[in-house]
């Protein structure tokens, strides 16, 4: 299937390409803002979604040989539809169990005791699953040398496993991949 004459647009996230970055922006934000607001959300959940979007196409193409076939401004409004969905369905989710909590307690201590340990709860799993996301984001020499080296290996050790020089090379290689995977998280999980 040929390229689609919009493949300039992941070209350009990838290399960074600010101009045609600016481009995106100004062809696709508002329509994604439109939607976004027309459909439970507001002005900042827009941006938001918009974002993430941008960092998804970044994550998810720039790693690997892809040609588009389709125009841009459709995969990213796809994606963005599907953040904004997963997003209300979070949300959602999150309110019910608030209001179920509060129902089923009738003291207000009891009832705000249990509502902050399901908070903590729903946070916990929340920062979970994006850990478990942005890791396997990594390449699979990140993801095999973090392992080793979580599971008490020496760097000697996971250098022969992994077909490594030395441990020094291990070493620096494993402080790269814990400053990608911070840096992953960060901009996929912290809002």
């Amino acid at each position: 299937m040929p390229t689609h004459p919009d493949q300039k647009y992941v070209d350009a996230l990838c290399r960074g390409d600010n101009r045609l970055i600016e481009e995106i922006y100004q062809q696709h934000a508002p329509k994604v803002s439109q939607w976004v607001c027309n459909n439970n959300g507001n002005t900042a959940d827009a941006q938001d979604v918009f974002q993430k979007s941008l960092m998804a196409i970044l994550a998810r193409y720039c790693n690997q040989d892809f040609n588009l076939s389709c125009p841009f401004g459709a995969l990213l409004f796809s994606i963005c539809k599907n953040l904004h969905r997963k997003g209300l369905r979070q949300n959602k989710q999150e309110e019910s169990l608030r209001n179920q909590v509060e129902m089923e307690y009738s003291t207000t201590e009891e009832a705000h005791d249990l509502l902050e340990k399901a908070e903590e709860a729903v946070e916990k799993s929340r920062i979970q699953a994006c850990l478990e996301k942005t890791f396997n984001q990594l390449t699979e020499l990140c993801r095999q040398a973090l392992q080793l080296n979580a599971k008490g290996h020496s760097g000697e050790a996971i250098a022969e496993q992994l077909g490594m020089s030395n441990r020094n090379a291990v070493y620096a290689r494993l402080h790269d991949c814990r400053n990608r995977w911070r840096q992953l998280y960060e901009q996929q999980c912290k809002s």
